[in-house]
C-alpha cells in the first residue's frame, strides 16, 4: 500500500535531500530536523542554523512572518516555492519588504521536471545589482530555466 505525501512534506524532503548532497563534501551538517515550531525544518551547521519554510503557493505575509522569525534568531531562512508565474508575481509585489532581509534565499523548484530542478534567488543581493526596473523580467528569465509547475499539477504529482 502506497501512502500518499503531502505537495509540502515532499518538498521539504527534496530541499532537505539537496541541502544533504550540497554538503556531502564539506561535512557541516550536525543534525537534521524535520520537526520545527514556526517552520518546517531545520538544518544545523557547525557554525549556523538555516530554517526552512515551504510555501508551494508563495505567500508574502507568511514569507515575511518566517524571514522576521530567523532574524530574531540570528538563523538563514531558506524559502521553497513551486517555480511558476504566480509564486513570481507574488513575490515581485513584495519585493522591496522581502529583498531587505540579508540571509534569506528562495528555492524556485519542480521536483518533477526532467532537467533542471531548481533555481536560487538571494533577494538582498539580486536587489543590490539588479535594476529595479527589469525586477519581472529579470525574474522570469530566471524561472525559464526551470519548467514551470502549476499548484494544481504539482498536488496532483505528490499524491
Amino acid at each position: 500500500m502506497v501512502i500518499p505525501i503531502s505537495l509540502r512534506e515532499l518538498l521539504r524532503d527534496w530541499m532537505l535531500d539537496y541541502l544533504k548532497s550540497r554538503d556531502a563534501f564539506f561535512k557541516n551538517i550536525r543534525e537534521i530536523q524535520r520537526e520545527t515550531p514556526g517552520f518546517d525544518a531545520a538544518i544545523v551547521y557547525e557554525d549556523k542554523k538555516e530554517y526552512i519554510t515551504v510555501l508551494p503557493e508563495f505567500d508574502a505575509a507568511t514569507c515575511n512572518t518566517s524571514l522576521q522569525k530567523a532574524q530574531d534568531e540570528k538563523a538563514l531562512l531558506s524559502i521553497v516555492t513551486l517555480n511558476n508565474p504566480e509564486s513570481l508575481n507574488a513575490l515581485a509585489r513584495d519585493w522591496k519588504a522581502i529583498a531587505a532581509h540579508p540571509h534569506c534565499k528562495i528555492y524556485f523548484v519542480n521536483p518533477f521536471a526532467k532537467g533542471e530542478r531548481r533555481w536560487i534567488l538571494s533577494p538582498h543581493t539580486h536587489n543590490k545589482i539588479a535594476d529595479e526596473r527589469a525586477l519581472e523580467l529579470g525574474l522570469k528569465s530566471l524561472a525559464e530555466m526551470i519548467e514551470p509547475i502549476s499548484l494544481k499539477e504539482a498536488e496532483a504529482r505528490a499524491g
